[in-house]
């Protein structure tokens, strides 16, 4: 179900970090699960919207702007998960959850 949300609609990839909170996994494990399903996803959304037209050149700035930015936060965010216990890194990713998808649903409703 959630790959066929993630396939029709943009913010569907949001479902993937409860499910996978859900099945137990924390910590690293967590997190490389996540960006590993992150990645599989916009490879292929990038790739599916290439394909039809739906990308162009004049987007690469803002597509580096935000490949940049997720590189740098993903760095800080591993410089940081050393330096915090496991019940405040597990509070932080619920917290970091609860506002992801509180945030798209004000873009849904309003």
């Amino acid at each position: 179900v959630i790959g066929a949300l993630t396939a029709t609609s943009g913010g569907a990839g949001m479902l993937i970090a409860p499910l996978v909170l859900s099945t137990g996994l924390t910590g690293a494990r967590y997190v490389a699960t996540v960006a590993l399903c992150a990645i599989a996803m916009h490879v292929g959304r990038v790739i599916g919207y290439g394909t039809v037209g739906l990308l162009s050149s004049e987007q690469l700035p803002i597509i580096a702007t935000l490949l940049v930015g997720l590189v740098i936060g993903n760095l800080l965010g591993r410089r940081l998960r050393g330096s915090i216990s496991a019940g405040v890194e597990k509070r932080v990713e619920l917290v970091a959850l609860v506002v992801a998808n509180l945030a798209a649903l004000a873009n849904v409703l309003l």
